[in-house]
C-alpha cells in the first residue's frame, strides 16, 4: 500500500514500512539495473541455462544406455571372448613371422 508517508507491504502477517523518499531512490537503482543487460535478461538467460543442461543430461543417458546396448565390452557372457581374443591378437604382434627390413623396398617377388 502506497501512502503519502510511505510504502507499506505486508506478507506472511509480517508488515514492512519503508519512508516514500528512500522507495523512491530504491526504485530509480531498480530501474537503472534492470538496464543492465545480465539484470534485464536474467530470467530468460535462467531458464535458457536450465533447459540446456537438461537437454544435456538427456543426450548423455541416450548415449550411455545406447553405449550400454551395443558394446561388447559390456556384455558380460561376450566380454571374456572379446579379452581372450584380443590378448591372442596381441601374442600373435610379438612373434616374428615374417622379418622385413624397414628401410628396404621390396618387390613382389621378394616379398
Amino acid at each position: 500500500t502506497i501512502s503519502v508517508d510511505g510504502v507499506t507491504r505486508v506478507f506472511d502477517r509480517e508488515v514492512d514500512f519503508t519512508l516514500l523518499d528512500r522507495w523512491q531512490d530504491e526504485y530509480k537503482n531498480y530501474l537503472q539495473l534492470m538496464n543492465i543487460g545480465t539484470f534485464a535478461n536474467f530470467r530468460i538467460r535462467k531458464a535458457f541455462s536450465i533447459w540446456r543442461k537438461y537437454v544435456r543430461l538427456k543426450k548423455v543417458q541416450l548415449s550411455r544406455s545406447r553405449l550400454g546396448k551395443n558394446l561388447f565390452i559390456l556384455n558380460a557372457p561376450l566380454r571374456q571372448a572379446l579379452l581372450s581374443v584380443r590378448e591372442m591378437c596381441y601374442r600373435i604382434s610379438d612373434t616374428n613371422l615374417l622379418k622385413l627390413e624397414l628401410n628396404h623396398t621390396y618387390s613382389l617377388e621378394e616379398f
